[in-house]
């Protein structure tokens, strides 16, 4: 198994282009990195000093609560396992803030934390949502260890945008937990996949990606066992929104003819 040492970690986000104090939305699978000096921690301390003390990490710490039929807990409700342990590592931080979405939730450390996580809608994707915030702010989207089609739920936002016939709007209502400890009726609009559409499709995002890499938006490091990349979150989404108006099936990928 190859070794990632803290300076490995720093010729990375370098090459990865991840600007000082920026802030930056990171979907990490770190086993991509094999060994990391000083494990979870060692990666996070990376991060921290390439971005300095003025720069503000935001991790997914999506929990899907309301489609489990669960309360959502703010400060206990633990991020789905597929989401990553980088992400619980950031969520339990003492100086974390955890947006209030009880399907997308997210985690913020750094001096923009607060205003970037405040949740203004009940929209997880598109106008109004959280993510309209870190497009608007210029967040740095990166992903370490996953693929255009696997990860980047950014993507999503920027199908909402474009209103793509393959996703619909979902309600989705439950009870929330505070972290004052009183409890609330509350719900999330999910853009959720339409799934007539998925009877012979799949998503496919790699052309995508590779439009994305040859126009400069997104940088990918061939590093470890997977490939990272970072994508700059305003040019990311004048991109796909165009493309997804010139056709809004070309992130799907057909099995058989188009439905």
């Amino acid at each position: 198994m190859i070794r990632t040492s803290q300076s490995d970690l720093s010729n990375l986000f370098k090459a990865l282009r991840i600007p000082v104090s920026g802030t930056v939305m990171l979907h990490a699978a770190l086993f991509s990195l094999g060994l990391i000096e000083g494990g979870v921690k060692g990666f996070y301390d990376a991060l921290r000093k390439h971005l300095g003390e003025e720069g503000t990490i935001i991790v997914p710490t999506f929990c899907y609560s309301y489609r489990r039929n669960e309360i959502y807990d703010v400060e206990k409700t633990p991020s789905a396992k597929s989401i990553g342990i980088f992400s619980e590592y950031v969520r339990k931080k003492i100086d974390s803030v955890r947006s209030l979405d009880p399907m997308f939730s997210m985690a913020a450390i750094g001096p923009m934390a607060s205003s970037l996580m405040e949740r203004k809608s009940k929209a997880s994707f598109g106008p109004d949502s959280i993510y309209e915030e870190l497009f608007n702010h210029d967040a740095i989207f990166i992903g370490i260890g996953i693929t255009y089609s696997t990860g980047l739920t950014g993507f999503i936002h920027l199908e909402k945008l474009s209103d793509v016939p393959y996703r619909q709007d979902l309600v989705l209502r439950g009870r929330s937990r505070l972290l004052d400890g009183s409890e609330c009726d509350d719900y999330a609009i999910h853009y959720a996949r339409n799934e007539d559409f998925f009877i012979n499709a799949q998503t496919n995002r790699e052309s995508m990606g590779a439009l994305l890499e040859s126009c400069g938006v997104s940088t990918e490091i061939n590093y470890g066992y997977s490939k990272h990349m970072s994508l700059s979150g305003p040019a990311w989404q004048e991109i796909v929104v165009s493309e997804l108006k010139k056709d809004p099936f070309c992130m799907l990928q057909f099995n058989s003819i188009k439905i």
